[in-house]
């Protein structure tokens, strides 16, 4: 289980133990949900995301939310989904998050800031981060340069989250998130960029006389482009 004692690595690596498990308990999660979105008779346009919840031999409480990619609206068995879990550290409540088979830490400041900024009034903790998760998908982090320093910012439909890369746990540690609204020009800059970059991408992509270099996925285009323009999860 994971406990305050540990250091960062040592909880990673829990972290990672319990990760083919969750992988096996989301494969069997899948048919539930499809399951449960036929007997609901949900359009396959709603993204209608539901949360599962699970513990295993290390006893770490683990939630998977699977989803249905909107950006993939018109496919009738696409999901998609993450998994998180949660602890106390010494230095207050940590979240990992599995997605694309990678984890990200997110340290419980930005929670905290999530829910102040965007004056969203919940109370506790594990609430904070439950709505975090239910409204956010991080795109791939940028780096980003603060005060001399190189930083990451992933953009999220709600705003930004700023943190770092850690190369002894060969991982990014994400701290604090800023709202669209007070980001500031420099962040803002940012996403403009990227929109720009994406719509020159796809013109790149439609000219004949350019060459084809494995370009991005249609849904990975479209969930960038969603993120960017502000949609919700």
């Amino acid at each position: 289980m994971l406990v305050p004692s540990m250091t960062e690595k040592e909880a990673l690596d829990q972290v990672m133990n319990d990760f083919s498990r969750v992988q096996r308990s989301a494969q069997r999660w899948v048919k539930e949900y499809f399951k449960e979105r036929s007997k609901l008779k949900i359009s396959r346009d709603l993204i209608y995301p539901k949360s599962y919840k699970a513990k295993y031999n290390n006893r770490n409480p683990w939630v998977t939310v699977m989803f249905k990619p909107e950006e993939e609206a018109k496919i009738r068995d696409r999901v998609a989904f993450y998994s998180y879990t949660w602890y106390q550290s010494t230095i207050g409540l940590r979240v990992f998050a599995i997605a694309h088979h990678s984890v990200s830490i997110y340290n419980g400041h930005l929670f905290g800031r999530y829910n102040e900024r965007l004056n969203l009034g919940l109370e506790t903790p594990l609430k904070k981060v439950e709505h975090f998760f239910e409204h956010n998908r991080v795109l791939a982090p940028t780096e980003y340069e603060k005060d001399g320093h190189k930083c990451l910012v992933g953009v999220c439909p709600t705003g930004y989250i700023l943190g770092e890369q850690r190369e002894d746990l060969e991982c990014n540690v994400f701290k604090t998130f800023l709202a669209r609204s007070n980001a500031g020009p420099r962040l803002s800059s940012l996403r403009d960029d990227l929109l720009a970059s994406l719509d020159a991408l796809e013109s790149h992509e439609h000219d004949p006389l350019s060459p084809q270099q494995s370009p991005p996925s249609d849904s990975i285009k479209a969930r960038l482009r969603l993120a960017l323009a502000g949609n919700p999860i």
